[in-house]
């Protein structure tokens, strides 16, 4: 069995069932599109002396367990700041779009009012390592990202709309390349609603079609703390916001807009 989410010819990249989601078995997990679509741009940006702020995914219909074409340029290359596009294709439709913006890094001192908070999460040092499913048996779930992500678990998952964790990806997102600090964060990015994720009348789950990861500062470290909570109006449409954090402090955050979906 390969152990990547993709196998990678050219500008083809094939998923594996490590990359496949839990709404159904012929769709990718959104934290998987994410990953490539970041590895993708990372590739064409060409520019080390740039940080990621920003990473924003728009997936405009399910993306697909087939043969993905990622089409991938550099749409500002300024010497302050770079802006980059990613496309990918699946069955010959155009399926997610991204962008993600990198800014030049400089010295500066920062009044107290907006020095990031320290670490707001207990651990992740003395939380027991576990699976997304924790003690169940993960021959009782369809294969997929959700079953390859290691978590110590604070709070979460249970549909309430809110929880506390720390994650890490130990598989690579393509194969024979290890994940970079930026791809890693970019692949735990769906998480939130995953954590937060927010249980409706009638059985139904929420849903998200966009993913945008703010970043101050790349997360240091194996572990990416999630502080996650979900807000809906009666009209079905709501905002998970999850706080990113270090063993050192606050790194950014994540917003992904959400509807209810049946659960499969």
């Amino acid at each position: 069995m390969v152990n990547a989410l993709f196998q990678k010819n050219g500008n083809i990249y094939t998923p594996t069932e490590k990359a496949a989601g839990p709404w159904g078995p012929s769709m990718l997990h959104g934290g998987s599109t994410a990953g490539l679509m970041g590895h993708a741009m990372e590739q064409v940006s060409g520019r080390d002396d740039l940080n990621f702020a920003r990473l924003t995914i728009d997936m405009f219909r399910p993306v697909p367990m087939a043969p993905l074409t990622v089409e991938s340029r550099v749409i500002r290359d300024g010497k302050r700041v770079q802006v980059l596009e990613a496309t990918v294709f699946g069955n010959g439709k155009e399926v997610a779009k991204g962008t993600a913006l990198k800014l030049v890094p400089q010295a500066v001192e920062v009044p107290d009012v907006a020095v990031p908070p320290a670490n707001a999460l207990a651990g992740p040092d003395g939380i027991e390592t576990m699976s997304i499913f924790g003690d169940q048996a993960v021959e009782n779930f369809p294969p997929g990202l959700h079953l390859n992500l290691l978590l110590k678990r604070i709070s979460g998952f249970g549909g309430t709309g809110e929880g506390e964790s720390w994650f890490r990806m130990p598989v690579p997102v393509v194969e024979g390349i290890e994940n970079s600090p930026f791809v890693h964060i970019a692949t735990l990015s769906d998480f939130g609603n995953g954590l937060g994720q927010l249980y409706v009348k009638n059985s139904a789950g929420s849903i998200n079609a966009d993913i945008t990861l703010y970043l101050h500062r790349i997360p240091d470290g194996e572990w990416v703390g999630f502080k996650s909570k979900a807000v809906m109006q009666n009209h079905g449409i709501g905002v998970i916001t999850t706080e990113l954090y270090d063993p050192q402090g606050l790194v950014g955050s994540i917003s992904q807009a959400i509807m209810p979906q049946s659960m499969p």
